[in-house]
């Protein structure tokens, strides 16, 4: 297996995480529009959450799939959400 498809797989993988944290498939995730999961952080680095923020082109109809989604469009996560 090369480093590129590694990656792929990776990639669907995580995708698939994701995807079951916002409780939608991973067809729906990969079709929303974001810039990835970010971290929000104290002024000395600590991570506090990390969350996603859906842009407004997004489909209408699977972000209303997703529980917990505010007004902004943004979804946190829970702390451990990431952690193997």
């Amino acid at each position: 297996m090369s480093s590129r498809q590694l990656d792929d797989l990776y990639e669907e993988q995580a995708d698939k995480h994701i995807a079951e944290l916002l409780g939608i498939t991973a067809d729906e995730y990969q079709q929303l529009d974001h810039d990835g999961i970010q971290d929000e952080t104290s002024n000395d680095g600590l991570v506090y959450r990390h969350y996603i923020e859906f842009k407004d082109t997004s489909p209408k109809n699977i972000l209303s799939k997703i529980a917990g989604l505010d007004a902004n469009n943004t979804f946190y996560f829970e702390p451990g959400s990431f952690v193997d």
